[in-house]
């Protein structure tokens, strides 16, 4: 037999001549089991994404519950700082886990992670104009010195400040023929 989750039960008991005695209980059906969250719906882990510059709209497909007792268990989705976030949230360069929790009627809980990766693919720009060649005069048996030599290169990033620019010939260095 089938009970629902809680509800009275009546019981009734009918002798051969006809009478009948009844009793009713309470019937009180426990859910001890969490919802069980389909690893096979997460998002593939990690969800890497190209940075747009800004934060980047990152959508992903709503993962599958499901629970022995509760028809309706439906996921809800954390950010580290356990602020909500859904799919087509905006993000910002970097890595960021996602939680998702489901929760049924009796307050049983599962949860799973996932990380969205946000990543910087675009190589800063750079331009060596006024460099591009250096007519050197020996000055030396040992070759020509280089300081001071070139016009600087100008580098630009379009998502963001050029952290640095490198050079494999240093000044001051000299240069041989």
């Amino acid at each position: 037999m089938l009970y629902p989750k809680n509800g009275l039960t009546s019981s009734t008991a009918t002798d051969a001549a006809g009478n009948q005695g009844s009793c009713n209980f309470d019937v009180q059906v426990t859910d001890t089991e969490g919802p069980v969250i389909d690893a096979e719906t997460l998002p593939a882990a990690p969800l890497v994404v190209p940075w747009t510059c800004g934060d980047t709209v990152v959508s992903w497909v709503d993962v599958h519950v499901v629970d022995v007792c509760d028809n309706d268990v439906f996921p809800t989705y954390t950010l580290s700082d356990g602020s909500p976030v859904q799919s087509g949230h905006a993000f910002p360069l970097g890595t960021h886990t996602i939680t998702v929790t489901a929760a049924d009627e009796s307050t049983n809980e599962t949860t799973a992670t996932f990380d969205v990766v946000i990543i910087d693919e675009t190589p800063p720009g750079i331009s060596c104009e006024g460099s591009a060649i250096l007519g050197l005069e020996c000055t030396s048996s040992a070759g020509a010195s280089v300081a001071n030599a070139w016009v600087e290169p100008v580098a630009s990033d379009v998502c963001g400040e050029v952290i640095a620019v490198t050079h494999s010939l240093v000044d001051g260095a000299v240069v041989t023929s």
